[in-house]
């Protein structure tokens, strides 16, 4: 938004979303008579000009159904290869990065409902619905806010170690002269060498427990701790099977054994 980098481009998801987002919401439309689907467009708070939201689909109250008309509730439309993050069909355990985004779409438009469906990697359809949290925007406008300012003040945020903030860094300096040196501080090389040699330490640490792991579960499926997923074994096109860690694995200090 400060101009610095360019927009990176449409990645193979997000254009398979593109692809698929029609035939989701027929649907969902299929499951829920009670409402007129309506493709939606962008929208800004009537009073709030930097709150944004560009939704997939308007939900409006079909006549039986709802004492008013109007946009009674919205649509977010996803799909997910693995399904990871995504809870039991019918709650709002939706993945926490869609989250904000919905909530934000609700606090826009003032709507207090919002569904998210899902088409995953199984061709399984799920639906979730999630309901307006007023804490969590409040919250989520202050952010706003102080972002902006931190635009107008030309404030760069904070390095941190999500990899797009390595991706935005990279952007910022696109050519390389071969006749400049940099001289790194003293703090600076001591947090890169601790850091890269910490890293090849726990790779090594961890390919030796994952091939202890694999060794261990002989021509099991899946491994399990005191009812936790730890890992499972798959194989590609008849290959040799390989080991795949669990999302979310639980706590070491939760398992019990450990204290003691």
């Amino acid at each position: 938004m400060a101009g610095l980098v360019g927009k990176d481009k449409q990645t193979r998801p997000q254009e398979r979303g593109h692809y698929l987002e029609a035939g989701i919401a027929d649907w969902f439309a299929d499951q829920h008579p009670e409402y007129e689907i309506r493709k939606a467009g962008t929208y800004v708070h009537q009073e709030r000009d930097y709150q944004l939201a560009n939704p997939d689909r308007l939900l409006l109250g079909m006549p039986g159904h709802f004492d008013a008309p109007g946009v009674r509730a919205g649509l977010e439309v996803k799909t997910d290869a693995d399904a990871s993050g995504w809870g039991r069909p019918g709650t709002d355990e939706i993945p926490a990065y869609y989250r904000p985004q919905v909530q934000w779409y609700m606090d826009t438009l003032g709507v207090p409902v919002w569904y998210v469906v899902v088409l995953t990697g199984r061709l399984d359809f799920r639906e979730y619905v999630v309901r307006y949290d007023a804490e969590d925007c409040a919250w989520m406008r202050d952010q706003a806010e102080d972002f902006l300012a931190s635009l107008y003040w030309r404030e760069m945020p904070e390095l941190d170690h999500h990899p797009a903030t390595y991706a935005a860094v990279r952007k910022l300096h696109p050519q390389i002269n071969r006749d400049e040196a940099y001289i790194a501080s003293l703090n600076l090389a001591v947090e890169y060498i601790e850091a890269t040699t910490g890293l090849r330490e726990a790779q090594e640490r961890e390919q030796e427990a994952r091939t202890r792991l694999l060794e261990a579960m002989g021509s099991a499926q899946r491994a399990f701790y005191d009812g936790h997923r730890l890992a499972r074994r798959q194989a590609k096109g008849g290959g040799v099977p390989f080991l795949v860690a669990e999302p979310n694995l639980p706590d070491v200090s939760n398992l019990q054994g450990v204290a003691a």
